[in-house]
């Protein structure tokens, strides 16, 4: 099967580091030279076709094994979540990085680490130049927490017809991974999440590796210690209202600001942003006014719960008095905050008509 093997670059120094080295490429030697290619091989079309140097014996209902390359190919060993679900846990792999000189079928493959025996895994096919990625054991010392976030950004206004608004914006997707680890090590970790659709990577992470619709992040985590990437994907989309959203409002500002704008256009522009300041300064009255109704309405609840219980005698008649002097003044009170609701209701209600009015009367086209 296939080799691979992954050396940590942390090491002691002097010649202690120089001890280590030698007896690491001795040990890397014995393992090439223990698992001689019986094979030699060749592309034919889209396939890849081994040849055996020599006879080989399977003895009858058996079965064997035959090493078929064996070769040096540059990869690393690191932590692979194959999930970004909170609770996964990661497994140790290979990350393997195919040269050009052929494609790699599948198959099994023996796993070494610094020439020491560390498992066995399975491999797909891989094309020329490709990278992937093979788990060999689990590993409990990690965990993974993922965020997520979206939100508009660069509105443009394209069109504005029969009161129909069209904008053009950027819909920002934003994925903060964290790692939290308990290893004494640093370790370099890889999280594979599914990239959205129709989206563009917006300074992808150094090192990220792409794989169809799948995106493996790197994340250097220091030793007992967390580890954060943020993944950024970015969504051209096109956006049509007919009320003004903050999108909308968004995309009338940045027209204002522009240098080749249409007059006739940016009057009633003007007007409707000055109108919707004008229907947030009504909202927030609205929101006070329905604050003292509210209490109000608790005051007056207290105030009959009190009277209902005096007693009925003389000595109690003052008191009753003041109570239910206490409650026309609340009823009072009342009485205009529910006015000026009513009003700001109608204010509310004209100004939105004659926001109807003037985008039915802008033309953009």
């Amino acid at each position: 099967p296939p080799m691979a093997e992954a050396m940590a670059d942390s090491a002691p120094s002097g010649d202690d580091e120089s001890e280590r080295r030698a007896d690491l490429e001795r040990r890397r030697a014995a393992v090439m030279r223990s698992a001689e290619a019986l094979a030699t091989g060749r592309e034919v079309g889209a396939l890849y076709a081994y040849e055996a140097k020599a006879p080989v014996t399977v003895p009858d209902r058996s079965a064997a094994l035959i090493p078929i390359v064996n070769r040096n190919l540059p990869g690393e060993d690191i932590f692979l979540f194959r999930s970004s679900s909170a609770g996964t846990v990661p497994y140790r792999a290979i990350l393997l990085r195919n040269g050009k000189d052929s494609s790699l079928e599948l198959g099994l493959i023996t796993l070494y680490v610094d020439g020491t025996f560390a498992g066995e895994g399975f491999l797909g096919r891989i094309d020329k130049g490709a990278t992937t990625f093979i788990p060999y054991a689990r590993e409990a010392t990690m965990k993974v927490t993922v965020s997520n976030r979206s939100e508009m950004t660069e509105a443009r206004l394209v069109r504005v017809v029969n009161g129909h608004i069209q904008v053009e914006a950027k819909r920002v997707h934003t994925r903060t991974l964290k790692i939290e680890s308990n290893r004494d090590k640093a370790s370099k970790v890889y999280v594979k999440v599914n990239r959205r659709g129709g989206t563009e990577l917006q300074d992808p992470p150094k090192d990220l590796v792409k794989a169809d619709t799948e995106l493996y992040v790197p994340i250097d985590v220091p030793p007992h210690a967390k580890g954060e990437t943020k993944l950024v994907e970015v969504e051209p989309i096109r956006h049509s209202e007919t009320v003004l959203t903050g999108l909308v409002l968004d995309a009338f500002r940045l027209y204002l600001k522009g240098t080749s704008i249409d007059e006739a256009v940016a009057g009633p522009i003007r007007e409707l942003l000055a109108i919707n300041e004008e229907l947030g300064e009504l909202a927030r009255g609205r929101n006070t006014l329905m604050e003292q109704r509210n209490l109000l309405e608790r005051e007056a609840k207290r105030i009959r719960s009190n009277l209902d219980s005096l007693p009925l005698d003389k000595v109690a008649n003052r008191l009753r008095k003041t109570l239910v002097d206490q409650l026309d003044a609340n009823a009072t009170k009342a009485a205009l905050v529910a006015k000026s609701l009513v009003e700001n209701e109608v204010q509310q209600a004209a100004l939105r008509e004659k926001q109807v009015v003037l985008i039915k009367g802008i033309s953009l086209k």
